[in-house]
């Protein structure tokens, strides 16, 4: 059984719980967030998860190996170095950094630890999406030479980033 701890409990914080949660190898050992009510409604469905106001508590636990980061994007650079730093695992929801020059910075560092960092671009996973990567690498539905698609859930409003580096990364 592997403990994760999720670090972020705001909009996507709690999907990343449930589905954390629903995992038969895996369970959320704790969770960090600045607002206790967040945190709260959490432990209200898991109250085994410990609350941890300091995320840097859920780094110095050395029974949980890794972390998925789902805060603000101008907190991402910081958080996720000082997790690497602490030789945690990484699962960070995109967009990574609002620099790139600070993303190569991560992958540079998780590759020193020796861990596992990754992005959030969760349509890799999609079946649908893997199904047609099948059929297109495979030559059973010719030369693609145009793709469109449709946003139908644009998910909140934020403020720390703009539809430009939130979106695309779905579909790209």
């Amino acid at each position: 059984m592997m403990n994760v701890g999720v670090i972020g409990c705001g909009y996507w914080g709690p999907n990343l719980v449930r589905n954390l949660m629903e995992l038969k190898d895996c369970t959320v050992a704790a969770i960090s967030d600045l607002s206790e009510d967040r945190m709260n409604a959490i432990a209200a469905k898991y109250p085994a998860i410990k609350k941890c106001r300091d995320y840097k508590e859920i780094l110095k636990d050395t029974s949980i190996p890794a972390v998925v980061i789902s805060t603000n994007l101008v907190t991402h650079y910081a958080i996720t170095k000082d997790a690497l730093s602490a030789g945690k695992h990484v699962l960070l929801e995109k967009p990574i950094t609002d620099k790139p020059e600070d993303g190569l910075k991560l992958v540079k560092l998780a590759a020193e630890k020796q861990c596992i960092f990754m992005s959030g671009h969760t349509f890799l996973f999609n079946q649908a999406i893997r199904a047609t990567k099948k059929y297109i690498d495979a030559g059973e539905i010719g030369k693609v030479l145009y793709l469109h698609t449709d946003r139908t859930n644009l998910g909140p409003i934020r403020n720390d980033t703009n539809a430009l580096w939130d979106l695309p990364p779905h579909d790209i």
